[in-house]
C-alpha cells in the first residue's frame, strides 16, 4: 500500500473507535447500576469508620 504500518494502524483504530466508540464507556445501565452499587458500599462504610473512630477513642483513654 505504501503507508507506513503505524499509519494505517492509527486510521484502522480511529475508524473504530468512530464506529462503535472507546471501549471502557459504560453503558447508560451499566452507570446507573454502579452509581447504586457504590451508594450501597458508601453506607456500610461509613458506620464502620464511624464505630472504628469510636473504638479507637475509648481506648486511648
Amino acid at each position: 500500500m505504501g503507508v507506513n504500518h503505524e499509519t494505517l494502524r492509527s486510521c484502522v483504530r480511529a475508524a473504530d473507535h468512530a464506529e462503535t466508540g472507546p471501549a471502557d464507556e459504560l453503558a447508560t445501565g451499566e452507570r446507573a447500576e454502579l452509581r447504586e452499587l457504590r451508594k450501597r458500599v458508601a453506607e456500610p462504610e461509613k458506620e464502620i469508620l464511624s464505630k472504628a473512630t469510636t473504638y479507637f477513642a475509648l481506648v486511648q483513654e
